[in-house]
């Protein structure tokens, strides 16, 4: 086995498991009937971003990036909407999901309106992956100003910390084995603040 095909199957085993490390979130939550310490906005960030990663897997043909995307978007979007069923205030999530699938629809009337190209398109949609990418891997870094408010590490979700290093480290090899700047580029600072 080559070494780019040990690489693809580490990233499709640390993705899935950074996608299960919500499932304990989700459990807690509907244990508890409690949303306290769930990161919603990055639950909603893994949306975009999935959404996002599934179109660049299917408009590069590459079957890796595409299944791994259309498991993250299935999944994020059930932790999603867990959140909004558990929560006990609906506005704020409600507004940051609108916010968020406004977002997503602007970047995808964008990329309908100003391309010309299958490759302007690709190198467009791959910078929009990019900078969600970046958002996403950047977004546990926020639980730092709760843990120094707090004086405490309870704000902080160590299964979603653990597995965004793991992701991190085989996406930005997978990344640089392919020769995809959109891929590895973000885990850079995302592998940093993860640390």
């Amino acid at each position: 086995m080559e070494l780019l095909q040990v690489v693809e199957w580490a990233t499709v085993v640390t993705t899935f498991l950074m996608f299960a490390s919500g499932i304990p979130v989700c459990v807690s939550m509907c244990r508890t009937k409690n949303t306290k310490n769930v990161p919603f906005i990055l639950f909603v960030v893994s949306v975009i971003l999935s959404v996002i990663g599934l179109s660049y897997g299917l408009l590069t043909h590459n079957p890796l990036l595409t299944l791994i995307n259309a498991v993250g978007t299935t999944l994020w979007a059930v932790y999603t909407f867990t959140y909004l069923y558990i929560s006990k205030s609906k506005r704020k999530p409600v507004l940051q999901l609108v916010l968020g699938v406004g977002l997503l629809l602007a970047h995808f009337v964008y990329l309908k309106r100003f391309t010309n190209s299958h490759d302007e398109l690709i190198n467009q949609l791959g910078f929009f992956m990019f900078v969600w990418g970046n958002i996403g891997l950047l977004t546990p870094s926020l639980d730092i100003i709760d843990v120094i408010k707090e004086k405490s590490s309870d704000e902080m979700s160590l299964s979603l910390l653990f597995g965004g290093t793991l992701c991190s480290v085989t996406w930005l090899v997978y990344g640089y084995l392919i020769k995809d700047v959109y891929i590895y580029a973000p885990n850079i600072p995302g592998l940093v603040s993860h640390k």
